[in-house]
């Protein structure tokens, strides 16, 4: 066995540590302060890179010096048999515990490093997967999304050349002929992003108060009660929570547009209890579509301690959604983990998430711009009391009298909104755009005669 270095001062320094470490521990009888010392030492050359061959080298010299100690300087070899066992323990046995330290960290080293490689190497499989999944993706949009919102395009184009419509109504057609045109344009982006491979920013997620708001804006008629502030429904996973209240919105508008959806919560302290029914059409339950979406939810609540459950009662459709209290409400994110070779929880795919974000975005333009547009224009033009009809009447007109010429319909109160007994609202005009959109025909009766007319601009309702 040689001691080797690539330079002079490397083994110079070996050979030193190597006969210190050795003559050290040859040291016969030593005091506590020598033994302690003979510890760090050996401790020392153990963690060294060269420790094992530096220690091996010294353990020779040990046993060297302890022979001609006892041989030629003590004169009796009996010596040798009773002090060689308990040096080669003092200087043996911290030299081999600090080996194998460094021995167990630089294996632990290795090992990372081959996850570090295997990680990688998944890594690379998966963005493989998900390019090609990307572009398949992409296809689709541009192939059937984008063929579809074209062709909505250019029957709402149609619509807007016929003359037999009132002006207000061409109006409104034109300017939701203008949003999908946008809407085709950014799907375009879209789809070249997905197959360049470009980051997409995610949308703002709304909470689950615009979520309602947002329902009943576009037409949907919602009973809520008892929902918990914002700030609570982090600790039960505010995300998962909105889209439980998104799904049944959805499924409840889809399949019974005219009836009231009931929005129930329960929060009893470690549990979040959400109840969404609505009432049903006689009859068996036709479903459209792949209704997946619940399905999810509900792999998605089980896997946290949740639950939901779908009834058909008799004449109502009941979503009844448990959320227990999360020590980290992140546990409630939208993704569901995957090892990917560091035996770390990783997110399954953030890409794929991305994707579905795209998708959902683009599901909302399309809905947002194509329906929601044509559904606020209905729901206002109900509620329209034209500019004429207004001037007509006057304080002191019979109330049966002036009931004839208001619509059937009057504006709900704006939030925070505080009105007059004995008053109602109208619309000024349906379409969105109007520079009048916001402002109102306020009458008033007491008893059977008018008493108060006014023209109120929506900033000041």
């Amino acid at each position: 066995m040689r001691i080797v270095s690539t330079t002079p001062l490397r083994r110079g320094a070996e050979v030193l540590s190597a006969v210190g470490f050795g003559i050290l521990g040859a040291v016969p009888e030593p005091d506590l302060t020598t033994v302690l010392l003979l510890g760090i030492v050996a401790v020392t050359i153990g963690i060294w890179s060269r420790g094992v061959r530096v220690g091996l080298w010294g353990l020779v010299v040990l046993v060297f010096a302890s022979a001609a100690r006892a041989l030629w300087v003590d004169g009796y070899w009996i010596y040798l048999p009773e002090e060689l066992p308990s040096a080669l323990l003092r200087a043996g046995l911290p030299w081999l515990a600090a080996v194998a330290l460094r021995q167990y960290i630089s294996l632990g080293r290795q090992a990372d490093q081959e996850r570090e490689m295997k990680r990688r190497e998944r890594a690379a499989e998966l963005e493989r997967r998900f390019a090609a999944e990307r572009l398949h993706l992409a296809q689709s949009l541009h192939d059937d999304l984008g063929h579809s919102l074209s062709l909505v395009a250019l029957t709402v184009g149609r619509l807007e050349l016929d003359s037999s419509l009132p002006d207000s109504s061409r109006v409104a057609l034109s300017n939701a002929r203008q949003q999908v045109a946008q809407a085709v344009e950014r799907l375009g982006d879209s789809v070249v992003s997905l197959r360049a491979g470009k980051p997409l920013g995610p949308p703002d997620i709304e909470t689950v108060e615009t979520l309602i708001r947002r329902a009943r804006d576009a037409g949907a008629h919602l009973d809520v009660t008892r929902l918990p502030e914002e700030s609570r429904l982090n600790m039960f996973g505010r995300d998962l929570v909105r889209r439980v209240v998104r799904e049944s919105i959805t499924n409840a508008t889809r399949y019974a547009p005219s009836e009231t959806i009931t929005v129930h919560a329960t929060d009893t302290g470690d549990q979040l209890s959400l109840c969404v029914s609505n009432q049903v059409r006689h009859g068996p339950l036709t479903m459209s579509t792949s209704g997946t979406g619940l399905a999810e939810l509900a792999q998605t609540l089980a896997a946290v301690g949740g639950d939901l459950d779908v009834t058909r009662e008799t004449d109502r459709f009941v979503v009844t959604a448990t959320f227990p209290v999360a020590a980290d409400p992140a546990v409630f994110g939208d993704e569901k983990q995957e090892d990917v070779g560091d035996g770390k929880p990783r997110s399954r795919s953030t890409r794929q998430a991305r994707i579905r974000l795209v998708v959902a975005t683009v599901a909302a333009i399309v809905i947002g711009l194509a329906v929601g547009e044509a559904a606020l224009h209905f729901q206002k033009k109900r509620t329209v009391l034209t500019a004429e009809d207004f001037a007509s009447i006057s304080i002191g007109d019979a109330r049966e009298d002036v009931l004839l010429q208001l619509p059937g319909h009057e504006l709900p109160p704006s939030r925070g909104e505080t009105r007059q007994p004995g008053c109602h609202f109208y619309a000024v005009t349906a379409d969105s755009f109007n520079y009048a959109a916001g402002d109102a025909h306020m009458v008033c009766f007491d008893g059977d005669a008018v008493t108060k007319l006014e023209y109120i601009k929506g900033k000041h309702r």
